[in-house]
């Protein structure tokens, strides 16, 4: 008679927590690797396949009726946010908007009557506050 491969209930949630850590491990320290970041392709295979660990991971789950505990999740929370840390905030450009509406507030008083679309267009700002308006998107 034929064993079948039998992966305790402990086991699978450290394997599947180890995997998706990697991943997320791999795109956090590509993300500093290069001058340009890394590269859209790399960065959607990344998730893709952290997709489809989490994706085996609950129909494995859902298929056993098993139900995680806090802890495990809490615990796995932390990790992913203190390698998060590490990774270059890639789809970010809030601060150039912060830098943006310094300028703007120095200038007119207040950032909130002016859309950053119309200061393209009116070349009101000083030199300076043009380089922010130029990563803005």
């Amino acid at each position: 008679m034929r064993q079948s491969f039998f992966v305790t209930e402990p086991i699978m949630h450290l394997l599947a927590g180890l995997f998706i850590t990697a991943g997320y491990g791999y795109l956090a320290v590509q993300s500093n690797s290069a001058p340009a970041g890394i590269l859209l392709s790399e960065y959607l295979l990344g998730y893709w396949c952290i997709a489809f660990i989490i994706g085996c991971y609950w129909f494995w789950l859902r298929h056993n009726d098993i139900s995680l505990n806090f802890t495990f999740v809490f615990l796995w929370a932390i990790l992913f946010r203190v390698i998060g840390i590490w990774g270059a905030p890639m789809l970010e450009d809030d601060f150039h908007r912060y830098l943006l509406d310094g300028c703007v507030f120095i200038s007119s008083g207040t950032p909130y009557g002016t859309a950053p679309s119309s200061l393209f267009l009116a070349n009101t700002l000083s030199p300076t506050c043009n380089v922010p308006l130029n990563w803005v998107n």
